[in-house]
């Protein structure tokens, strides 16, 4: 049986060596090539290793301002704007049409000035008619009296009888009791047409307006209002603990703010005896010394000193949250900051009244508490 299985020839058995030895160079050189990254990424990787650093956290800086001991005497201030003691809004007890208004705002005026007029002519009208109905009855009245006169000396000399003497003095009781209806009649029509002309009733300034020469006006319809002119006051809200320290002629400074003028001379007139509104609040009338210079409508405060308990104060920019309902301040000790969750009191200016674990000269931080956390490393800077 034939072998068919060809026999290599020489120059195959050499390819095929120089393919083997070459794969086996390629196998060996990537091995050694490998061990050598290998080699070079080791000392690369632990030195990164080692030199990975430790975060460290910079201290906060911040500036920071003494808890102080807040003064026993202690100045209230309460807002107000001035008013004139005499004051009044002035309208007409009837309605009607606006003939004539005579004055302007800012215009001085006298007790008794004319202010304005309404239309009048029928209100004259009714004056006249009663006039002329009072004299007709006067007139009556009169010759009943006259005829009377004769009636009783006729029945003194039984000529007539008693019942015609009793009806003849009838009749002048009568016309007398008319008499007396139509004077009150009379007077009551006047009244009205006085009612038409709109008088100042003291001296003082026009303060406002309301109407126009023309307008048909209701009865009770604001026409002027009007101002005093000499003795200033203002009026102020006051809770119920800043009551009990007030009384009858106490002294009180006002600041007028806007104008640049302090420290003028009031004195209390007037203490509310029920309080009024949301907050409780009973008014006070504080009236000024000496108004000169001085105009109804400015703004002004009232500064009320008031003996009060021992207390600490620290700078309103310490606080913070202070609308909230966790107002705090931040604390700084051995370098740390503390919070401190405190309770507000009056304010004193640039400082608040504070209640909570604070002492005297305890450090607080007024600037740069934004974001600070309980624990926080700071620095103290000026």
């Amino acid at each position: 049986m034939a072998n068919n299985t060809t026999a290599p020839q020489p120059f195959e058995i050499k390819a095929n060596s120089r393919r083997r030895a070459r794969r086996w160079a390629l196998g060996v050189g990537g091995i050694a090539l490998l061990g050598a990254s290998a080699a070079l990424a080791a000392p690369l990787l632990g030195a990164k290793a080692e030199s990975a650093p430790t975060v460290v956290k910079t201290p906060r800086r911040v500036r920071v301002a003494k808890v102080t001991a807040a003064p026993e005497q202690r100045g209230q201030r309460y807002p107000g704007t001035l008013r004139a003691h005499q004051r009044a809004t002035l309208a007409f007890d009837l309605g009607g049409r606006l003939t004539a208004r005579s004055v302007q705002v800012g215009d001085r005026v006298k007790k008794g000035q004319v202010l304005a007029r309404l239309d009048a002519r029928a209100l004259s009208n009714a004056v006249s008619s009663t006039r002329a109905e009072l004299d007709q009855v006067q007139a009556r009245l009169t010759q009943q009296k006259r005829d009377q006169r004769r009636t009783e000396r006729l029945w003194k000399s039984d000529v007539i009888s008693a019942q015609e003497h009793e009806s003849s003095a009838l009749q002048v009781d009568v016309l007398a009791a008319s008499e007396r209806t139509m004077q009150v009649r009379l007077r009551e029509a006047r009244r009205m047409l006085g009612e038409s002309v709109l008088r100042a009733p003291f001296d003082g300034i026009v303060a406002a307006v309301h109407r126009e020469r023309g307008e048909m006006v209701a009865p009770g319809t604001s026409i002027v209002e009007l101002s005093g002119d000499h003795r200033l006051e203002i009026e102020i809200q006051v809770p119920e603990q800043t009551l009990a320290h007030l009384s009858p002629e106490s002294d009180v400074r006002v600041d007028l703010p806007l104008a640049g003028k302090k420290n003028l001379k009031g004195t209390v007139r007037q203490i509310g005896q029920a309080a009024s509104g949301t907050g409780r609040l009973f008014p006070v009338i504080v009236e000024l010394l000496d108004s000169s210079g001085l105009r109804a409508g400015m703004t002004a405060e009232a500064v009320l000193e008031l003996s009060a308990q021992k207390a600490l104060a620290v700078p309103v920019a310490a606080v913070r949250d202070p609308s909230g309902e966790r107002p705090s301040v931040i604390r700084v000790r051995d370098d740390r900051a503390e919070i401190v969750p405190v309770s507000l009191g009056e304010l004193l200016g640039d400082q608040v009244v504070v209640e909570g674990p604070l002492a005297v000269s305890d450090q607080v931080v007024i600037a740069g508490h934004a974001f600070l956390l309980d624990g926080d490393s700071v620095q103290v800077v000026p």
